[in-house]
């Protein structure tokens, strides 16, 4: 997942629930000021990855509606997934892990089994 890719998952909840880009705007730059809020929750099992789920709250539906998932390292916030918890529970480890690697987070996947040479 992109850069690009998250602008387009922003842009699709913007246009359900005016506001969510602003709002999610604003808590990226809450936590490069100030740090991984307490109410992140971060992530296991992504390659010992810091990587942390945060709920925002869009439109009238509460703290619980939206989930952003973002990378966090000494400073640097890279936001990688956001969704509607309406439309998914939890974003798969591999989703987040593709997302890491888009970004250039994480390096490729290595291949496995022998390797023929031509």
């Amino acid at each position: 997942m992109s850069r690009q890719a998250f602008s387009r998952q922003l842009a699709r909840l913007n246009r359900q629930h005016l506001g969510t880009s602003k709002r999610v705007n604003d808590t990226i730059l809450k936590i490069v000021a100030n740090g991984v809020p307490e109410t992140a929750f971060r992530i296991a099992g992504i390659n010992g990855e810091p990587v942390y789920k945060l709920r925002i709250r869009i439109g009238h539906h509460g703290s619980r509606a939206c989930r952003l998932v973002f990378y966090y390292k000494e400073g640097t916030v890279e936001p990688l997934l956001i969704y509607q918890k309406s439309d998914k529970e939890d974003a798969a480890p591999a989703e987040i892990i593709a997302a890491l690697r888009a970004a250039d987070l994480l390096p490729p996947p290595r291949p496995s089994g022998p390797q023929s040479e031509l």
